[in-house]
């Protein structure tokens, strides 16, 4: 789980952040995070918070719902910082092999207990978004899940018993 307590920039909510990588800045900043190096990274910046910069004054992409000339002048020297931007795009992750799975127990997803999660940690709102979301991105894991679940089931009673 990543968990960042570093502040961002105040001021800027999310309808701005979309708006800049609805721009491109999200995009440029993560492809040069993936390519470069630290030293490198840190060469680039400079001319990215430019951009940013440029952007926020004169919203020329036009994704921004205004100008933003006072929240330009809050981007540092120092943002985005490196090590968060390393957080995002190399995590540190446990392989599989290295997770102790022997106590693990195969259940069936409680949809009922899955809908309370999302109403309460997610902003889907009412009961038609919650459904609208789970049929593109909830109800696809699930079936593919019985499916498998179906086809371990048959694989191993037809295993001959020697």
């Amino acid at each position: 789980m990543l968990i960042i307590t570093q502040p961002g920039i105040h001021g800027c909510g999310g309808t701005i952040a979309q708006g800049l990588a609805r721009s491109g800045f999200g995009k440029t900043l993560m492809c040069a995070a993936g390519e470069m190096s630290d030293q490198e990274l840190l060469d680039f910046l400079p001319g990215w918070r430019e951009g940013l910069c440029t952007e926020l004054k004169t919203n020329s992409h036009g994704h921004l719902p205004q100008r933003q000339p006072a929240l330009s002048q809050r981007i540092t020297n120092t943002f985005p910082d490196i090590k968060i931007i390393r957080l995002y795009t190399a995590p540190v992750v446990s392989t599989f092999d290295s997770v102790d799975r022997s106590d693990w127990v195969s259940r069936n997803v409680s949809i009922g207990q899955l809908t309370q999660l999302c109403e309460r940690y997610f902003s889907w709102g009412t009961v038609h978004g919650i459904s609208k979301k789970f049929v593109g991105r909830v109800w696809p894991g699930i079936c593919f899940r019985q499916l498998l679940e179906v086809c371990f089931s048959a694989a191993i009673s037809l295993t001959p018993l020697i």
